[in-house]
């Protein structure tokens, strides 16, 4: 099972995503959601809390304001994991690289950018 945790700045998710969700995953999850309404939280915090209501195998982390189109994407996730014990993270956007310095994920090189976002 798939625990997805949101972050939400709305008391409840959009149905359009909990919709969009329950369309495209293609197997068992959860959906946890943290209510950040009142900005109660940095989105660490939120997240935090949201690991320790999870009951899935895999946790995946999104936004309040994403539609996901791929379909059976719940399925490919838990087939990689699966098949790589390796691989412990998977994201749509991100760097090869991070520098120590703190900064924010893009600021590198485009060469070592992945993003999956249309």
């Amino acid at each position: 099972m798939i625990s997805i945790v949101i972050c939400s700045r709305t008391k409840i998710i959009h149905s359009s995503l909990y919709e969009n969700i329950k369309n495209t995953i293609g197997c068992a999850y959860e959906l946890v959601v943290i209510d950040n309404s009142e900005n109660r939280y940095s989105i660490f915090e939120a997240y935090n809390k949201g690991i320790e209501k999870s009951k899935g195998k895999y946790l995946c982390f999104i936004h309040d304001d994403i539609l996901v189109l791929t379909q059976d994407w719940g399925v490919t996730l838990e087939q990689i994991f699966g098949n790589d014990k390796k691989i412990g993270l998977i994201g749509v956007a991100g760097a090869k690289v991070k520098t120590k310095m703190p900064s924010a994920w893009w600021d590198c090189d485009e060469k070592y950018k992945f993003i999956n976002i249309i």
